[in-house]
């Protein structure tokens, strides 16, 4: 934009009526101040376009960086997604690895609670021959073979005080530390501890004294780990368990 001041009017030559030197004097001036005006206009203008030209490739400047952050952003979620989702898929398998393991460590436990219940059955027999033999008197003194002498009533009680005791299972108790290689009965509620300097290859039988389900029961590792990790075992299912200690990395697994 540019502004152009009007000639200046000579005070030479012939007045018209009613001008006189004064007021041309003062026209004069005025367009001095309004050429000079018009100068500082144009020069205005100029650094205005030139503000503008600056500011214009500011916001294309801008632009682009914003657009360049938002595509680089978008690339890390896209990245950090796809970790995610390979981790959830590895999680997935290892739960399902595990979850098969389990089924096979509770098959196995299962037959092995049977195999006991079974000797159980076989001991319960030989008690109640014993006492059968007892009533019908024919039990002989096998200290003198062919003597037929009847038991006397101590050597009876010995007998069946040693296959009670091959029936009984110990019964763990509040803040007791448990044994390897033993099945132990756990009652609801109380909390036992794992032996303290387990072997490889030791285990334990945990079997449900009561409702686990209302009154969970704890196991506390006792300084060892339990599957690889530094959690205690929560017993609310009823359903027994077999626990091996496997070795000091990995702990205790069931």
């Amino acid at each position: 934009m540019s502004i152009t001041a009007p000639n200046q009017i000579s005070t030479q030559g012939n007045v018209e009526v009613g001008d006189t030197i004064e007021f041309i004097n003062k026209f004069n001036a005025f367009q001095t101040e309004l050429s000079r005006f018009s100068g500082e206009a144009n020069q205005m203008a100029i650094e205005l376009n030139t503000l503008v030209s600056d500011f214009t490739a500011l916001v294309t400047q801008s632009e682009q960086q914003i657009d360049t952050a938002v595509a680089g952003h978008s690339s890390d979620l896209s990245n950090q997604a796809s970790t995610s989702i390979s981790q959830i898929d590895d999680l997935k398998s290892l739960s399902l690895s595990q979850m098969g393991d389990l089924k096979s460590d509770t098959i196995n436990a299962a037959n092995q609670l049977l195999s006991e219940m079974n000797t159980l059955v076989t001991q319960v027999e030989q008690l109640v021959g014993a006492a059968q033999q007892i009533v019908a008197g024919d039990i002989i003194d096998d200290t003198t073979p062919g003597s037929n002498k009847v038991y006397s009533s101590t050597r009876v009680e010995e007998r069946i005080t040693a296959i009670k005791s091959s029936l009984e299972i110990p019964v763990a108790t509040d803040g007791g530390v448990l044994t390897s290689n033993q099945t132990w009965v756990i009652p609801p509620g109380i909390s036992a501890s794992l032996p303290t300097s387990p072997s490889a290859g030791d285990q334990i039988q945990l079997i449900p004294g009561g409702d686990w389900v209302t009154s969970p029961a704890t196991i506390l590792r006792n300084t060892r780990l339990i599957w690889g990790i530094e959690e205690d075992l929560i017993l609310n299912e009823l359903m027994p368990l077999i626990m091996t200690y496997k070795s000091d990395i990995l702990g205790w697994e069931f």
